[in-house]
């Protein structure tokens, strides 16, 4: 009796044991293609990845050709229609097809720029370049390119900086002039009636062992259309475009997914609300160096004339 108990406890342990050594060697196994597609993805994402990278500098490439072909002989076609523009002896009729050559052209100019803008962002070629800015005097330019757009409609433009707006800053003026344009020239392209309005307010600052850091907020209100729930989640997006068809014909829906790309770079969000009907509110907060000590002088400073 006491020899088959032991027999039975023999016979089980060993074949506890060959399953444990089966179930090791299935384990063992299956690690072992785990490694292997593992290895076989990790080559494919990376050969995907290769594509993406050749892909995108071939089409940044292209666009940035076809963009000086384009430019070019566009440039030209600007230039005349300028000058048939001041001419004395125009009838109405002249005078207004050349407003709507030149009016086209610019507009095709903007696209074409747009473009060319978003395939350097997404090419990784896009780059920040601050410099000593003269803030008050910046804004006021920016105001002033808009204020005629807006007075043609026949809507207010009201521009509201705080009195404790820094003199000087360093920040990137090509690319926060494009990001207020932008969305100065949405607010009045979809306002048909009262007005936009234009607030800068520094919100705080921050001691730091160099410059100090304001955080600057840029908001645009206006009482246009407004824009739908539904939308407001696309607005960013590349190509896509809110308001009505004769709206839409004026561009083709990069410019706030460019400003938003723009924004980013410079570490913060564009953000917007609105109410169908009644308006839309865009803001940022922009952290900035506050600059002190440079004379009005200073070669980087640009004339603020």
């Amino acid at each position: 009796m006491k020899r088959q108990v032991n027999r039975e406890l023999l016979v089980r342990s060993v074949c506890y044991a060959i399953e444990r050594k089966q179930a090791a060697e299935a384990l063992r196994k299956a690690n072992d293609e785990l490694e292997i597609r593992i290895a076989e993805r990790t080559t494919q994402l990376a050969k995907t990845n290769e594509e993406l990278k050749a892909a995108n500098k071939a089409k940044s490439e292209f666009f940035t050709n076809i963009s000086h072909e384009l430019r070019t002989p566009l440039n030209s076609i600007l230039g005349f229609a300028q000058v048939l523009q001041r001419a004395d002896n125009l009838i109405p009729e002249h005078k207004e097809s050349i407003d709507i050559i030149y009016q086209s052209g610019n507009h095709l100019l903007t696209m074409i720029n747009d473009i060319v803008n978003l395939s350097k962002i997404e090419a990784g070629k896009m780059h920040l370049g601050p410099q000593y800015l003269p803030l008050p005097e910046f804004l006021k330019t920016v105001v002033e390119i808009l204020r005629i757009k807006a007075e043609q409609k026949g809507i207010s433009l009201t521009y509201q900086p705080t009195s404790s707006l820094p003199a000087v800053i360093h920040a990137d003026e090509k690319r926060l002039r494009q990001v207020l344009i932008n969305l100065l020239g949405n607010a009045i392209k979809f306002t048909e009636k009262g007005g936009v309005t234009f607030k800068v307010a520094m919100l705080h600052v921050k001691e730091s062992s160099a410059y100090p850091e304001a955080s600057i907020r840029f908001e645009i209100a206006d009482t246009g259309i407004g824009i739908a729930p539904e939308q407001l989640e696309k607005i960013f997006l590349p190509f896509e475009q809110a308001g009505n068809s004769r709206n839409k014909a004026e561009g083709i829906g990069l410019g706030l997914a460019i400003s938003q790309k723009i924004v980013q770079m410079m570490g913060s969000i564009l953000q917007v609300q609105s109410q169908l009907g009644e308006g839309s509110v865009f803001w940022m907060d922009l952290d900035l160096q506050v600059v002190t000590g440079i004379p009005r002088s200073h070669p980087s400073l640009p004339d603020s004339e």
